[in-house]
């Protein structure tokens, strides 16, 4: 199981890496486009953690089985659950009731990243540039801001969500294994 999830890591992380290569033309966008990836995997593999901490079963202290032998019970610990279903509530709390903030925010997150990356990119309709669009950007080399910011959206959603698998799978696939591992070893 943690041989088929270190492989997903490691192809998810590839892919993206790849496609941010493909992508830019000069080192520091490299650079900077990895680092985005990265750090959008890394809060999806946060959230997927939360989402995916199991549950633990609470048993009755009159159900549990005795063996012959007397070995003292240690009940889990139900925190880490009880703030999970908190922050899931929030997360999705917030994400309902604040969509279209959400929504701008990631836009103008975008734009911004895109604009920093593409220094010598013009607003269309400033002096040196032909066109008169309003909100498109115009590049000596051919390039569009737009274009440029539909890659990071898409950049950082891909990343968001291979790092949500791969939270969320680590918890259902490891995290239980070994949650039953310490509650069945003898104390």
């Amino acid at each position: 199981m943690s041989a088929a999830l270190l492989a997903w890591t490691a192809f998810s992380l590839s892919v993206g890496l790849v496609f941010c290569a493909l992508y830019s033309s000069a080192g520091s966008a490299f650079s900077v486009m990895s680092i985005i990836y990265c750090a959008a995997q890394l809060t999806g593999g946060l959230v997927g953690f939360i989402f995916g901490i199991p549950r633990v079963e609470q048993s009755d202290a009159q159900n549990l089985q005795r063996s012959d032998s007397i070995r003292a019970r240690i009940l889990a610990n139900t925190n880490l659950e009880k703030v999970s279903d908190w922050l899931t509530t929030i997360i999705i709390g917030i994400g309902l009731t604040q969509f279209r903030s959400i929504a701008e925010g990631f836009s103008s997150l975008t734009k911004q990243i895109s604009a920093d990356l593409n220094p010598n990119m013009t607003p269309a309709g400033s002096a040196g540039s032909a066109a008169s669009t309003q909100g498109q950007y115009s590049n000596p080399g051919g390039f569009t801001q737009s274009g440029s910011s539909a890659f990071v959206g898409a950049l950082i959603i891909a990343g968001l969500t291979a790092g949500f698998i791969t939270g969320w799978l680590f918890c259902r696939l490891l995290l239980i294994e070994a949650l039953r591992h310490a509650e069945n070893r003898d104390v």
